[in-house]
């Protein structure tokens, strides 16, 4: 009897502890159930989640090819959450084949893989409905919204990944004053791949962004529209000079949570104006 009274509450414990483990749902479960992801095959979202998982990604060759798969999966569904990381893959690219023209090409390969690796870390939460940093949420917002143009979504995942994820990285890879030449190399590099860039979103998504990606902005348009000044304002060597600075204060501990509040203001601040741009129809 004492041996009975010993084992039942065992017993109890043991099927408690597997009724609790089947109702939670394993990350690909998570993803198939996410709406978000319903016009996708269970196939397709398991090597996204394959693709996107940092815990696994090695180098920035596998960056690139993560990169690759992503934009053509996505693209295969004319989903617009893949023109960012077609977009991108065509600066990972360049970025791999001009490491020995950096001073330090080690760190500036750390720079570009921790930027990368930026990316893949939001998509993954996405896809399985977790929590998605602020800039990337409001992308997947953009790009699932049918109302969007792609320009549009473009637009909005550059702000995200150069106005935010750059300035983040900077202080990640831990680059200094000294370091300047090479963070400027890197973004000319960035400025350089933009006609391989239009190149990969036309094959994908058969569409010609070469005559908004030159300068990430729509010259004439916007100024008629803001004034005089917003095309320098969303200018790709502004957007680079601000996170350069960004990234140096943010790795100032006194510093580092007004410039994060920075971030997201001046994030919002450009989206605002995509948004006065889609109302008066230039995207």
């Amino acid at each position: 009897m004492r041996k009975l009274l010993f084992v039942l509450p065992l017993l109890f414990l043991i099927f408690a502890c597997k009724k609790e483990k089947n109702i939670v749902f394993s990350d690909l479960e998570r993803a198939i159930e996410n709406p978000k992801n319903n016009e996708i095959s269970d196939a397709d979202i398991a090597e996204l989640l394959k693709l996107s998982d940092t815990t696994t990604l090695e180098s920035i060759e596998d960056l690139e090819y993560r990169q690759f798969k992503i934009g053509k999966i996505f693209s295969a569904y004319h989903d617009k959450r893949g023109t960012f990381p077609t977009l991108y893959k065509a600066i990972t690219e360049l970025v791999t084949k001009s490491l020995d023209q950096f001073e330090d090409g080690e760190k500036a390969e750390y720079l570009a893989f921790i930027f990368g690796k930026s990316y893949l870390m939001n998509l993954y939460a996405h896809l399985i409905d977790a929590k998605v940093e602020y800039h990337w949420k409001e992308f997947y917002k953009l790009a699932l919204n049918d109302d969007i143009s792609i320009i549009h979504t473009i637009f909005t995942s550059i702000n995200a990944h150069l106005c935010v994820d750059l300035s983040k990285a900077i202080k990640g890879a831990n680059y200094k004053l000294e370091n300047k030449d090479d963070y400027f190399l890197y973004g000319d590099i960035l400025v350089t791949s933009l006609d391989s860039a239009s190149s990969y979103l036309q094959q994908n998504y058969n569409y010609d962004p070469s005559f908004a990606l030159g300068g990430f902005q729509l010259g004439d348009f916007v100024d008629a529209i803001f004034g005089d000044g917003i095309t320098t304002y969303l200018g790709f060597q502004l957007l680079r000079s601000q996170a350069w600075e960004n990234g140096l204060y943010l790795q100032n501990p006194s510093l580092e949570k007004n410039i994060l509040n920075k971030l997201r203001n001046d994030f919002f601040g450009k989206e605002d104006l995509f948004k006065t741009l889609k109302e008066n129809g230039v995207i």
